[in-house]
């Protein structure tokens, strides 16, 4: 187990070339990853209702495409946790 364990962080294809080195800066540095979580919102967040239409037509995603609008209406409204 390392020091940022348990923080929840999964890798977002969408991100920016730069931000992605800053969290394995962060990470290989011991910082919080969670000091990063804004920069990543704001990349992410304008991104997700048209990713959520392109969920929507993929039939892999069927059985748990309400648990992705929960995500994305959770992400839009702040609740990054």
């Amino acid at each position: 187990m390392g020091p940022n364990d348990g923080q929840g962080w999964f890798p977002f294809i969408s991100l920016r070339q730069s931000t992605i080195k800053d969290l394995i800066g962060h990470l290989r540095s011991g910082f919080d990853l969670d000091d990063l979580t804004e920069r990543v919102a704001g990349e992410f967040g304008p991104l997700l209702p048209a990713k959520l239409e392109a969920w929507k037509a993929n039939p892999f995603f069927e059985p748990h495409f309400r648990a992705f609008e929960k995500a994305v209406e959770e992400h839009l409204e702040g609740e990054y946790n």
